[in-house]
């Protein structure tokens, strides 16, 4: 089936890109660093640490250790309790 074949082949095409030195940069439970990392929305959740990455929309990747493509997240921004 299509679905299966177009699976296939998008994980023959990651390890090729795997074997010329690309990769995936993880971002799900990791802390948001702004040089592996575009924040597009932040989300204010206690369950998470302050500047915890809670969802990726688009993955970034590199080359040997340089940054081709870096990923958009959402990133968890505690609100600081207001005194008054």
């Amino acid at each position: 089936n299509l679905i299966q074949a177009l699976d296939l082949l998008y994980k023959n095409l990651l390890q090729i890109l795997k074997s010329w030195g690309v990769k995936e940069i993880e971002a799900i439970n990791k802390f948001f660093d702004p040089f592996l990392h575009e924040a597009i929305s932040f989300v204010n959740s206690p369950q998470h640490p302050d500047r915890m990455i809670i969802d990726e929309i688009q993955k970034g990747y590199m080359l040997h250790n340089k940054v081709l493509r870096t990923s958009k997240v959402v990133v968890n921004k505690k609100e600081e309790q207001k005194e008054g």
